[in-house]
């Protein structure tokens, strides 16, 4: 906070006093309006100058609990010092600007009091500050608490991120080299759609952000789809059911991805007739529900669930790192029934698609068929 500001908010902060002491002095017989205001203004006056003292002096005398007794007998002996100071300067200007019989009475009959609400008033003073801080000190402890969480977290998503990358960039590699054995045309054009392929993952790792749009995520999932069919051919069947309004939600890079090679290296491509993969994303609610489906040998689903892989295991612990309970992922599956995967997450949206160079769009099927 800027100096001027506080100054402004400490003399509002004593404006109702003011007035209330000159109302209170404007009922004193023989005290007119001027002599009120002017009271109230010299005595709350200097109760404020004297305070704003007091602030600074709390702002250096921090509490310790092994100097106790030390803070305590400090703030006992000033605040004895306030109420004197402030009880003089009131004695003084009633002295001089009141009737003789005004002093005389104060003297006798308020001097006291007058010390005990300088003493109130010191404490007041002190203790607003003291809260002040410890508001302050806490508010700093929340923001260093949330940062140290969210390097936490980033830390965590960018271990899985560096766990699944190369697990993905190893298995397109093989799949490249035994391409370019069988048929040397497709293994070059597989070539280039892996070259889009890594471009993604450089850019989305050179952003430095975990989000990506769905239509960017897609994007990528349909080069990768497009280069698995240089290898697969017809046997890769591939359909979409996508709601154009979740495109825009945010959803983790490379979350789909290990989930439809998943499928296909599990129930499409070990059978000779191949099968389909089925691609899905629905706005439910305030939630974004993907499914990736094939319709291959499915599997017990308990052993899957005691050996997921890499990607699933990876993007499990990437949905649970980044959202906790607010997101998650089921598996249905059962022998010769399939193998489903269903991830529901915040269905949060950005109003404006982030541009990147090179960004991935869906293939030209005609141009990536055999």
């Amino acid at each position: 906070m800027s100096r001027l500001r506080f100054a402004v908010l400490y003399a509002l902060a004593w404006t109702p006093l003011a007035a209330l002491y000159a109302l209170v002095l404007a009922t004193q017989p023989r005290v007119d309006a001027t002599s009120a205001l002017w009271g109230a203004g010299w005595t709350i006056g200097s109760a404020a100058l004297l305070g704003a003292v007091a602030w600074w002096i709390s702002t250096r005398v921090q509490y310790q609990r092994e100097h106790r007794a030390r803070f305590l007998i400090i703030h006992a002996v000033l605040s004895l010092l306030y109420g004197g100071i402030l009880t003089s300067e009131i004695a003084l200007s009633i002295k001089y600007r009141a009737p003789r019989d005004a002093y005389d009475r104060f003297m006798n009959e308020a001097f006291g009091w007058q010390v005990l609400y300088g003493i109130v008033l010191y404490g007041l003073v002190v203790g607003i500050s003291y809260a002040l801080q410890a508001a302050r000190r806490l508010r700093d402890e929340e923001r260093r608490a949330a940062r140290s969480e969210a390097l936490r977290i980033d830390a965590e998503l960018r271990a899985l991120r560096a766990q699944l990358n190369p697990h993905f960039l190893f298995n397109t590699l093989h799949s490249i080299t035994a391409l370019l054995r069988i048929d040397p045309a497709d293994g070059e054009r597989a070539l280039e759609q892996f070259g889009v392929l890594l471009r993604y993952v450089l850019d989305v790792n050179r952003s430095r952000s975990e989000e990506v749009p769905l239509e960017e995520e897609l994007g990528f999932v349909r080069t990768f789809l497009a280069l698995e069919r240089l290898r697969l051919g017809d046997r890769l069947q591939v359909v979409e059911q996508i709601d154009p309004d979740a495109l825009e939600c945010l959803v983790l890079g490379f979350s789909l991805q290990p989930l439809v090679e998943n499928a296909i290296r599990h129930g499409i491509a070990p059978r000779a007739g191949g099968g389909t993969l089925r691609i899905a994303a629905d706005l439910v609610g305030d939630q974004l529900v993907l499914e990736v489906a094939d319709d291959g040998a499915g599997a017990n689903g308990a052993r899957v669930a005691e050996a997921s892989g890499v990607g699933l295991s990876a993007v499990r612990q990437r949905l649970e790192t980044r959202w906790g309970t607010g997101a998650r992922m089921e598996i249905v599956t059962a022998p010769r029934n399939g193998f489903l995967v269903r991830l529901t997450v915040p269905a949060v949206t950005t109003p404006v698609l982030r541009a990147r160079t090179g960004e991935i769009r869906a293939p030209n099927a005609a141009a990536v068929q055999p």
